[in-house]
């Protein structure tokens, strides 16, 4: 009976939708995730070391001591308008360059808040843009690190 008397509201982003609240809880999210997960990586004689601030979240790769791989995901004010800047380099990042990007978005079709996530890497084949929610951008990055990884044993 609820249902029934629900009406059709548009499917646009409500008046308390805030992209750099969004960003900021989403920077959050990935550095917790890290810290969560970091430790799984030892088993395979890894060690990742994750630095949280306000503004930034660093993965260090270690193998014996020695950085193997970094991923910065850090506000940048640079663009015009609220972004997360993401940088993976191996074997440490040397500057601020940047490999993607993660803006905050409304999803109409679920209408709610995620994130827009432009892999540079991958912007040539038509896969490089996705609208994500902040656990599978923890997913995407952790990936990118596990793909290093195997890449790099074989």
């Amino acid at each position: 009976m609820e249902e029934a008397l629900q009406v059709r509201l548009p499917r646009i982003a409500p008046v308390s939708f805030s992209s750099y609240d969004i960003l900021e809880a989403a920077l959050a999210r990935v550095g917790e995730r890290f810290t969560q997960e970091s430790a799984q990586l030892e088993r395979y004689g890894f060690k990742c070391r994750v630095r949280m601030s306000e503004s930034s979240v660093d993965i260090r790769v270690e193998e014996r001591g020695q950085q193997i791989c970094g991923l910065r995901v850090r506000f940048a004010d640079s663009f015009g308008e609220d972004k997360l800047a993401v940088n993976f380099a191996w074997p440490r990042i040397t500057s601020d360059g940047i490999n993607g990007w993660v803006a905050a978005a409304w999803d109409p079709a679920s209408n709610e808040a995620k994130l827009k996530y432009t892999d540079f890497s991958l912007a040539t084949s038509g896969r490089g843009e996705a609208l994500i929610s902040a656990d599978d951008f923890f997913d995407v990055l952790w990936g990118k690190i596990v793909d290093f990884i195997e890449r790099r044993a074989r």
